[in-house]
């Protein structure tokens, strides 16, 4: 190859062929991967076990929304407190196992998977709009949303 005074000296190197890899540098590379997911997967999955649970609870709370917008009504069109959730009932669908409505306005949600425990309750109700203030508590408190968990 004659030489160009033009061509940089790189120029040549790159024309050179790449030498494969070795065995061993291959396995190396392949422990490095396979060690980068496995750290990945110690910190992502743990969190991840906890996501289906709650998203079931929060599918359990979500079905006793109507019979709380229900209760709501009734206490504005004037129908007494301790009256409130009279005839009302917890249909069984999807993952509530269970529950029933009290005549005074609580609903209590029973989920079968996984199994947890929601009870909803009125703490006041406001004198001038008739609007009830709810509260909502649930076992185990690892798997219910932050404005269901006991005060601590």
């Amino acid at each position: 190859m004659e030489q160009n005074f033009f061509t940089p000296p790189s120029a040549e190197l790159a024309e050179a062929p790449e030498a494969p890899l070795s065995l061993r540098s291959r396995l190396l590379r392949i422990g490095l991967v396979l060690l980068a997911l496995g750290i990945a997967a110690l910190i992502f999955l743990p969190s991840y076990a906890d996501y289906t649970p709650r998203a079931r609870v929060s599918e359990g709370i979500l079905a006793a929304s109507g019979l709380k917008q229900a209760i709501t009504e009734r206490l504005q069109s004037g129908t007494a407190p301790e009256k409130a959730g009279a005839g009302l009932t917890l249909p069984r669908q999807g993952v509530v196992k269970g529950g029933s409505v009290a005549e005074n306005g609580s609903i209590y949600v029973v989920l079968e998977d996984p199994p947890a425990v929601i009870t909803m309750r009125i703490l006041s109700i406001d004198a001038a709009t008739h609007e009830p203030k709810w509260e909502c508590i649930g076992w185990p408190a690892k798997h219910m949303p932050a404005s269901c968990r006991a005060p601590q």
